[in-house]
């Protein structure tokens, strides 16, 4: 299963994620958003004081079961994508963090023949005992 590691570049995070869900139910059910899950920031701060904001909106995303619900009935026409082509890809340092972050847009192709454009924000974060890797901050429709 694909998952995080600090020698991907942003661009391939996003890459690995498209092309899971474009087979979202293969080699079991729901595999694309186990490795979406898998990249997603969905830890919020050690404080807690705040929660990921992944759909664009705070929201508890500590267990599996919650990600895929909220992902299904948000984002069902990208649930087995046709196809995608990532138009841009911008890294930044984010003074506010002092984070290195990356702006990915992804226009997709969706089984209905229609297209929709999709921005995915990641950060550079280390996840327990491993080095830094991008993780997805949020994934947006744009239009």
């Amino acid at each position: 299963m694909a998952k995080p590691d600090s020698e991907l570049l942003a661009k391939d995070c996003v890459k690995l994620q498209l092309d899971a869900l474009s087979s979202n139910n293969n080699p079991r059910v729901d595999h694309g958003l186990e490795v979406l899950y898998n990249f997603a920031n969905a830890e919020g701060t050690l404080a807690g004081d705040s929660l990921p904001s992944y759909f664009g909106y705070a929201a508890d995303l500590y267990h599996f079961g919650h990600f895929a619900l909220k992902f299904k009935t948000r984002y069902q026409k990208i649930l087995n994508l046709k196809g995608y082509e990532i138009l841009s890809c911008e890294e930044f340092l984010d003074p506010n963090q002092n984070t290195l972050r990356a702006r990915v847009f992804v226009k997709v192709f969706e089984h209905d023949n229609n297209s929709s454009l999709w921005e995915f924000m990641l950060s550079k974060k280390v996840r327990g005992l491993n080095d830094p890797c991008w993780l997805t901050d949020s994934l947006l429709r744009k239009n």
